[in-house]
Protein backbone atom coordinates (compact mmCIF):
# COMPACT_ATOMS: atom_id res chain seq x y z
CA UNK A 1 0.00 0.00 0.00
CA UNK A 2 1.36 3.42 -0.91
CA UNK A 3 2.52 5.35 2.15
CA UNK A 4 3.91 8.43 0.40
CA UNK A 5 7.31 9.75 -0.57
CA UNK A 6 10.31 9.48 1.74
CA UNK A 7 10.74 10.61 4.37
CA UNK A 8 7.26 9.42 5.36
CA UNK A 9 5.62 8.78 8.72
CA UNK A 10 3.47 5.65 8.95
CA UNK A 11 0.95 5.43 11.80
CA UNK A 12 -0.79 3.68 13.47
CA UNK A 13 1.16 0.43 13.16
CA UNK A 14 0.43 -2.49 15.47
CA UNK A 15 3.23 -3.32 17.90
CA UNK A 16 4.47 -6.89 18.24
CA UNK A 17 4.70 -7.78 14.55
CA UNK A 18 7.26 -7.24 11.82
CA UNK A 19 6.40 -4.72 9.09
CA UNK A 20 8.08 -4.54 5.68
CA UNK A 21 8.57 -1.36 3.66
CA UNK A 22 9.63 -1.09 0.02
CA UNK A 23 11.19 2.05 -1.48
CA UNK A 24 10.96 2.48 -5.26
CA UNK A 25 12.81 5.06 -7.34
CA UNK A 26 11.61 6.70 -10.56
CA UNK A 27 13.07 3.89 -12.68
CA UNK A 28 11.17 1.21 -10.76
CA UNK A 29 14.19 -0.11 -8.82
CA UNK A 30 13.34 -1.24 -5.31
CA UNK A 31 14.90 -1.70 -1.87
CA UNK A 32 13.38 -3.25 1.26
CA UNK A 33 13.67 -2.93 5.03
CA UNK A 34 11.95 -4.40 8.09
CA UNK A 35 10.70 -2.63 11.20
CA UNK A 36 9.02 -3.82 14.39
CA UNK A 37 7.78 -1.99 17.48
CA UNK A 38 7.75 -3.15 21.08
CA UNK A 39 4.86 -2.48 23.47
CA UNK A 40 6.24 0.97 24.30
CA UNK A 41 6.54 2.01 20.65
CA UNK A 42 10.32 1.62 20.49
CA UNK A 43 12.16 0.05 17.56
CA UNK A 44 13.08 -3.58 18.00
CA UNK A 45 16.63 -4.39 16.98
CA UNK A 46 17.45 -6.75 14.10
CA UNK A 47 18.18 -9.44 16.73
CA UNK A 48 14.72 -8.92 18.18
CA UNK A 49 13.16 -9.24 14.73
CA UNK A 50 15.03 -12.53 14.28
CA UNK A 51 13.63 -13.67 17.67
CA UNK A 52 10.09 -12.95 16.45
CA UNK A 53 10.82 -14.94 13.27
CA UNK A 54 11.95 -17.87 15.44
CA UNK A 55 8.61 -17.82 17.24
CA UNK A 56 9.88 -16.31 20.47
CA UNK A 57 6.75 -14.27 21.02
CA UNK A 58 5.90 -11.81 23.76
CA UNK A 59 3.38 -12.43 26.50
CA UNK A 60 -0.20 -11.18 26.22
CA UNK A 61 0.50 -8.34 28.64
CA UNK A 62 3.53 -7.08 26.71
CA UNK A 63 7.09 -7.98 25.91
CA UNK A 64 8.75 -10.66 27.97
CA UNK A 65 11.92 -8.60 28.27
CA UNK A 66 13.88 -10.68 25.78
CA UNK A 67 13.91 -8.12 22.99
CA UNK A 68 16.65 -5.54 22.90
CA UNK A 69 15.32 -2.22 21.58
CA UNK A 70 17.09 0.30 19.45
CA UNK A 71 17.57 3.71 21.00
CA UNK A 72 14.09 5.27 20.93
CA UNK A 73 13.59 8.77 19.63
CA UNK A 74 12.29 11.32 22.11
CA UNK A 75 8.77 11.22 20.65
CA UNK A 76 8.36 7.42 20.70
CA UNK A 77 8.83 7.12 16.96
CA UNK A 78 10.81 4.32 15.38
CA UNK A 79 12.93 5.60 12.52
CA UNK A 80 14.36 3.31 9.85
CA UNK A 81 16.61 4.06 6.92
CA UNK A 82 16.13 1.93 3.82
CA UNK A 83 19.67 1.54 2.50
CA UNK A 84 19.89 1.95 -1.25
CA UNK A 85 22.43 -0.48 -2.66
CA UNK A 86 24.37 1.39 -5.34
CA UNK A 87 25.40 -1.80 -7.14
CA UNK A 88 23.68 -2.73 -10.36
CA UNK A 89 20.39 -4.46 -9.66
CA UNK A 90 19.82 -7.32 -12.06
CA UNK A 91 16.01 -7.33 -11.76
CA UNK A 92 13.82 -5.65 -14.38
CA UNK A 93 12.13 -2.38 -13.45
CA UNK A 94 9.20 -2.88 -11.05
CA UNK A 95 10.35 -6.41 -10.24
CA UNK A 96 10.21 -5.89 -6.49
CA UNK A 97 12.08 -9.08 -5.64
CA UNK A 98 11.38 -11.44 -2.75
CA UNK A 99 9.93 -10.36 0.57
CA UNK A 100 12.16 -10.02 3.63
CA UNK A 101 9.29 -10.92 5.96
CA UNK A 102 9.83 -14.01 8.05
CA UNK A 103 7.22 -16.78 8.01
CA UNK A 104 6.33 -15.86 11.60
CA UNK A 105 5.72 -12.13 11.85
CA UNK A 106 4.72 -12.13 15.53
CA UNK A 107 1.42 -11.40 17.21
CA UNK A 108 -0.11 -7.94 17.06
CA UNK A 109 -0.53 -6.26 20.41
CA UNK A 110 -3.42 -3.97 21.22
CA UNK A 111 -0.90 -1.12 21.12
CA UNK A 112 0.18 1.01 18.22
CA UNK A 113 3.20 3.04 17.26
CA UNK A 114 4.75 5.12 14.53
CA UNK A 115 7.53 4.36 12.06
CA UNK A 116 9.30 7.05 10.07
CA UNK A 117 10.80 5.66 6.86
CA UNK A 118 13.76 7.50 5.34
CA UNK A 119 15.77 6.87 2.21
CA UNK A 120 18.95 8.47 0.92
CA UNK A 121 18.35 10.07 -1.47
CA UNK A 122 14.92 11.13 -0.28
CA UNK A 123 11.69 11.47 -2.29
CA UNK A 124 11.38 7.78 -3.24
CA UNK A 125 7.93 6.18 -3.26
CA UNK A 126 7.43 4.11 -0.10
CA UNK A 127 5.04 1.16 0.08
CA UNK A 128 4.13 -1.07 3.00
CA UNK A 129 3.71 -4.80 2.41
CA UNK A 130 0.25 -5.52 3.78
CA UNK A 131 -0.53 -9.08 2.79
CA UNK A 132 -0.16 -12.00 0.45
CA UNK A 133 -2.55 -13.19 -2.22
CA UNK A 134 -4.87 -14.83 -2.98
CA UNK A 135 -6.88 -13.47 -0.04
CA UNK A 136 -5.18 -10.38 1.32
CA UNK A 137 -7.48 -8.40 3.60
CA UNK A 138 -6.98 -4.79 4.58
CA UNK A 139 -8.65 -3.32 7.64
CA UNK A 140 -9.14 0.17 9.04
CA UNK A 141 -8.54 2.00 5.77
CA UNK A 142 -9.93 5.48 5.28
CA UNK A 143 -12.99 5.19 3.04
CA UNK A 144 -13.23 8.89 2.18
CA UNK A 145 -10.00 9.08 0.17
CA UNK A 146 -8.10 7.18 -2.51
CA UNK A 147 -5.85 4.31 -1.40
CA UNK A 148 -3.17 3.12 -3.85
CA UNK A 149 -2.19 -0.54 -3.86
CA UNK A 150 0.51 -2.33 -5.80
CA UNK A 151 -0.20 -6.00 -6.48
CA UNK A 152 2.96 -7.93 -7.23
CA UNK A 153 3.99 -11.53 -7.82
CA UNK A 154 7.35 -12.67 -9.16
CA UNK A 155 7.11 -13.49 -12.87
CA UNK A 156 4.03 -11.31 -13.41
CA UNK A 157 3.46 -7.72 -14.43
CA UNK A 158 2.89 -5.48 -11.46
CA UNK A 159 -0.58 -3.95 -11.20
CA UNK A 160 -1.32 -0.59 -9.58
CA UNK A 161 -4.86 -0.31 -8.23
CA UNK A 162 -6.60 2.66 -6.65
CA UNK A 163 -9.45 2.09 -4.22
CA UNK A 164 -11.64 5.17 -4.61
CA UNK A 165 -14.36 6.22 -2.15
CA UNK A 166 -16.98 5.06 -4.69
CA UNK A 167 -15.75 1.44 -4.46
CA UNK A 168 -16.71 1.14 -0.79
CA UNK A 169 -20.08 -0.51 -0.15
CA UNK A 170 -21.94 0.08 3.10
CA UNK A 171 -22.75 -3.27 4.76
CA UNK A 172 -24.39 -1.93 7.89
CA UNK A 173 -21.84 -1.31 10.61
CA UNK A 174 -18.82 -1.33 8.25
CA UNK A 175 -17.84 -0.70 4.66
CA UNK A 176 -16.23 -3.22 2.31
CA UNK A 177 -14.49 -2.98 -1.05
CA UNK A 178 -13.87 -6.22 -2.90
CA UNK A 179 -11.22 -6.26 -5.62
CA UNK A 180 -10.59 -9.09 -8.05
CA UNK A 181 -7.20 -8.55 -9.64
CA UNK A 182 -5.62 -10.84 -12.24
CA UNK A 183 -1.95 -10.35 -13.03
CA UNK A 184 -0.56 -10.91 -16.53
CA UNK A 185 2.50 -13.10 -17.00
CA UNK A 186 5.69 -11.15 -17.64
CA UNK A 187 7.44 -12.03 -20.88
CA UNK A 188 11.18 -11.45 -20.95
Amino acid sequence: MAMGRSPVTVTPLPAGIVHEFVAVNGQGRSWRALAALDAQGNCISPDGIRDIARGRAHSVSGWDGGYPSLKPSSNRMCEILIPLDKREIRRPAWDLGPTLLPQKVGVALDRYGTVRVRTEPSNLAVYQLIGFTPNAQLKNLPTDQNTELVVYASGYQLEKVVITPELWKDTGSTKHAVLDISLKARFH
